[in-house]
């Protein structure tokens, strides 16, 4: 299934951010899924939910992600000086695609814009919003089809560059007049996206706070499930990182999969109902929303990371209870490691902006609010 990462980062902005500025920037989007054609046997349920053989390899699917995202052209004048209040990177197995997102603020403003990129766009978003641009003119750029407009839907004008590159499409909103920025400096913005393989710096790498070699996956069965999306991310506030995967065991019935370096935060809605212990001493404890029946969460720390398992289900015979425990208890003995260990080094340590890009940056750090 192909969605737009503007759908996938809304949860996490809203459960982290606490200005109004990006609630406004971002409305509360529940996800939905769609028929996909899910490899799994009608009688997948009478197998092994896990197995020391034929697992899933989250590993590899994350891996997968951040090296096609790499190939991606990115926003060549940020630096350091301009605050990433998250970046996410999402792979999607089932048919091969990625997205990029990251959401920034200018120094010294309350001022946002956010970039994304990747093959992970329904077909028709570019040329949905190329329909709702008014005002267009074309940004003339080495390699991609690129133009800037305001967004006719919005009342204050908000200044959007889209691009494209065959199957990539990449869409940056970028803020209104009223905040300073004029036709001069959203083209010049448009004007800075290349490659990191080109000298674009991503803070990503630096601020991602994760030791991969802690990480722990349950060893689930490949015939029982698949993953339908691996996602990886970071958000600037207290360096807080980390990794979600989503499996399917059918078409309405989903695990997620959390560790992050932060506690979690458990919503209201959420109720403590039980608690159990795995792997001698590990205690984990079980909440039901209390306002979706088919909701439940499993919640338990290792080595300072926080685990959640999330589960959607709405039909109950797909999985029980105790093969969600055993779920939990496999991810203690995941021995598995990393194939690229390197995976996470970033093709450029520092900003290596060319001469118009640090005119950007300048422009953007001089506007006045």
């Amino acid at each position: 299934m192909k969605k737009s990462l503007f759908v996938t980062i809304i949860v996490v902005l809203l459960i982290t951010a606490s200005c109004s500025e990006i609630e406004e920037l971002l409305p509360e989007t529940e996800e939905e899924f769609q028929e996909v054609g899910l490899p799994i046997e009608d009688d997948a349920e009478t197998l092994p939910i896990t197995t020391g053989e034929h697992i899933l390899d989250e590993r590899a699917m994350l891996i997968k992600g951040i090296e096609e995202q790499k190939k991606l052209h990115k926003l060549g004048f940020i630096t350091d000086e301009f605050p990433m209040i998250n970046t996410q990177i999402a792979y999607y197995p089932l048919e091969d695609t990625v997205g990029y997102s990251s959401l920034y603020q200018i120094p010294d403003h309350q001022t946002f814009f956010k970039f994304e990129g990747g093959t992970s766009f329904e077909s028709s978003l570019y040329e949905m919003m190329e329909e709702q641009l008014v005002d267009t003119e074309e940004i003339e750029h080495d390699s991609l089809e690129a133009i800037y407009g305001k967004y006719q839907e919005d009342k204050d004008g908000e200044y959007y560059v889209i691009a494209k590159d065959e199957d990539l499409s990449y869409i940056i909103q970028i803020g209104n007049e009223a905040e300073g920025f004029t036709n001069k400096i959203v083209k010049s913005i448009g004007n800075t996206l290349r490659t990191e393989a080109d000298g674009v710096y991503d803070p990503f790498y630096q601020q991602f706070a994760l030791d991969i070699d802690k990480l722990q996956f349950p060893t689930i069965n490949d015939k029982r499930a698949v993953i339908h999306d691996a996602n990886i991310y970071n958000w600037e506030k207290d360096k807080h990182s980390g990794i979600h995967i989503t499996y399917m065991l059918s078409e309405q019935d989903t695990l997620t999969y959390t560790i992050e370096n932060a506690e979690k935060n458990i919503p209201d809605a959420f109720q403590s109902e039980d608690t159990f212990t795995v792997h001698d001493d590990i205690e984990v404890t079980e909440y039901h929303d209390e306002n979706k029946d088919a909701i439940s969460l499993f919640h338990w720390q290792v080595d300072d990371y926080d685990y959640t398992l999330e589960v959607h289900i709405t039909n109950k015979e797909v999985i029980t209870k105790e093969e969600i425990e055993d779920i939990i208890a496999s991810s203690f003995t995941d021995d598995r490691t990393f194939k690229k260990q390197d995976v996470l080094e970033a093709e450029n340590k520092k900003p290596n902006r060319t001469k118009a890009e640090k005119k950007v940056s300048k422009s953007l750090k001089n506007m006045k609010e």
